[in-house]
């Protein structure tokens, strides 16, 4: 799953500049359209818009964690992004420029990048091999060799260079990507160039992800002291049971009910507890159980 914003430019003339020349090998690409994980056995959705832009083991991880789902990007990270795929068109003169992140379809990608389908198939093959690879990959003209010809031909893309975006394990979670209409030449300085605005980018992430978990902190400190609140509320009777019953924690109102200290009842089946009479602990069992499922 990935996400993809971009900033769409016209572009007729590829760069006379005589620079590097980096050609993407068919040894290192996946395939002509990677849908699946390799060995998986999940199948391609009917809904091409709902195939993930990519599918590969190295992000899996990071799937449910929220904080990565491009939903979940506050205005600030989103719009500090949406400034950087501004200075890639510019920088590199290409018809696209988009980030990625785990968390959406190719729905994505035609929403955002402006991409029709056979654009949106080669920016999944060439995505997925820049996180799967986890390094930059620049295809200064995807040609037969590649296996993705017939794509190219039917979205007009011949250039793609991307770098990918890492979590603060160094885990791939997405890619920092630009495609153009033209082939061009990518010198070492515009590559170094990509991986500044992709190591931006990923510090945006990484700090937005600093303020979501100082909030999620602050959240539970508050939970809990909620919780303690009413816990120990003198004039409730309140404790804390396990799923299977056992008493794990009981205030000291409730121990001052039946006169009785905390070692004498943590550990003990809440309904065999000083605070049931035996003809009561059967049918408190069945309210206990029914509760656990």
């Amino acid at each position: 799953d990935w996400y993809a914003r971009s900033v769409p430019r016209n572009r007729d003339v590829p760069s006379e500049s005589d620079l590097r020349r980096t050609v993407l090998s068919s040894e290192c690409l996946p395939g002509p359209v990677p849908r699946v994980m390799p060995n998986s056995s999940v199948q391609p959705p009917d809904n091409p818009l709902e195939a993930p832009v990519f599918e590969v083991d190295e992000a899996c991880d990071h799937r449910s964690d929220g904080l990565y789902h491009p939903d979940a990007l506050d205005t600030q990270t989103r719009e500090g992004l949406d400034r950087l795929t501004r200075i890639g068109a510019e920088c590199f003169d290409v018809d696209v420029a988009f980030y990625a992140l785990v968390g959406s379809t190719r729905q994505w990608l035609r929403k955002h990048a402006d991409l029709d389908a056979p654009g949106r198939r080669l920016a999944a093959s060439l995505c997925t091999l820049t996180v799967r690879e986890n390094a930059p990959v620049v295809t200064e003209r995807i040609g037969e060799e590649t296996g993705l010809d017939l794509l190219v031909q039917k979205s007009g893309l011949h250039f793609y260079a991307g770098v990918p975006l890492r979590s603060p394990d160094g885990t791939p979670i997405g890619t920092f990507s630009v495609m153009g209409r033209a082939p061009q030449s990518f010198s070492e300085a515009q590559e170094e160039c990509l991986k500044d605005l992709g190591r931006t980018a990923g510090g945006m992430l990484g700090q937005r992800r600093e303020r979501e978990s100082e909030k999620r902190v602050q959240e539970r400190a508050e939970m809990s002291r909620r919780f303690e609140a009413v816990f120990e509320d003198p004039g409730m009777l309140a404790g804390v049971l396990a799923p299977d019953g056992t008493l794990l924690d009981t205030n000291e109102t409730s121990l001052r009910y039946i006169e009785a200290e905390r070692e004498d009842v943590v550990g003990e089946p809440f309904w065999e507890t000083p605070w049931w009479p035996e003809r009561m602990q059967s049918k408190i069992r069945d309210h206990v159980e029914r509760a656990a499922e």
